[in-house]
């Protein structure tokens, strides 16, 4: 941004320079046909017509002002490009992370189904509650490395927990309830 706001203060000033040089060679021009034109009327010759002094002078200033508009459109357009490809990279980058955010959530949902399918292994096949716990016990302590493991059962009418199943839990007294 600050580029191009440097390159129009040159353009500017390039224009501006262009202006008074423009004015400076017209005026000293003018000079120059004002004393043709008196030099003329003294060897008796056609005068030279001023008019065709002021249209070249119309239209260096017509070129003049025709190069800023274009230098401006330029300008200006190449700004407008940088600001649409800094969105277009704010985009793609939003973008890339929602895909790497997507990526890390189905990863992270592969590896619980994983550890769901290693830890339901050989459940369906146990008769009793209490071989169901004792192997569901047996299956997490294999995949997260627990020494001991113990499973109680809430009865819903006496409000009491009872000792369903255990992992490498001995006890000499062991608690039922």
């Amino acid at each position: 941004m600050k580029k191009i706001y440097n390159y129009k203060i040159a353009i500017f000033a390039l224009v501006f320079l262009s202006l008074v040089f423009s004015i400076l060679f017209f005026i000293k021009l003018n000079q120059l046909i004002s004393l043709f034109t008196e030099i003329i009327e003294m060897v008796d010759v056609q005068p030279i017509n001023t008019s065709l002094l002021y249209v070249f002078f119309a239209i260096i200033v017509a070129l003049l002002v025709l190069f800023v508009a274009l230098s401006w459109f330029i300008l200006n357009t190449k700004q407008v490009v940088k600001e649409v490809v800094k969105l277009n990279q704010e985009e793609q980058a939003a973008q890339d992370r929602e895909d790497a955010q997507r990526k890390r959530d189905q990863e992270e949902k592969k590896r619980i189904e994983q550890h769901i399918h290693f830890l339901m292994e050989d459940l369906q096949n146990q008769g009793s509650l209490k071989a169901y716990s004792e192997k569901l016990l047996s299956n997490i302590a294999k995949r997260f490395q627990i020494a001991t493991g113990i499973f109680y059962l809430k009865d819903s009418a006496s409000k009491q927990f009872k000792l369903l199943g255990s992992y490498a839990y001995y006890s000499e007294n062991p608690k039922t309830e």
